[in-house]
């Protein structure tokens, strides 16, 4: 998965109650890669359906597994 349309650390603005899934949507990101994807919004795990509100932080991260 790449999100070539945001830059690590960027900020970006998306419409009033737009959820996390709007967003990932917006950058191009595949809806099957949603389920490898963990969301924090201001610290606080979230799921895809959550809407944003004015100057929340949304922090993504895709967990890497080894063995």
């Amino acid at each position: 998965m790449h999100i070539d349309t945001v830059k690590n650390g960027s900020t970006i603005e998306v419409h009033e109650k737009a959820s996390i899934e709007e967003v990932l949507k917006s950058c191009n990101v595949k809806e099957k890669h949603f389920r490898y994807i963990l969301a924090f919004v201001n610290g606080e795990k979230r799921g895809m359906s959550h809407i944003l509100r004015p100057d929340d932080e949304l922090k993504l991260y895709l967990p890497i597994g080894g063995g």
